[in-house]
């Protein structure tokens, strides 16, 4: 757990580093390479699709 720091609401945050912005990018890229397969799961008579 990293360092905790007063966040902008009052209550304690968690302190990131910037690795954090390619780790949002990196996670953005796999949901969207991943929506057509999941695709194949959506629809009438099918169960659907999570994460």
């Amino acid at each position: 757990m990293g360092k905790l720091v007063d966040g902008d609401d009052g209550l304690p945050a968690e302190e990131v580093g910037i690795w954090a912005n390619e780790k949002h990018d990196y996670l953005c890229r796999h949901i969207d390479i991943s929506r057509g397969t999941r695709a194949k799961y959506l629809g009438p008579g099918k169960a659907g699709a999570t994460y």
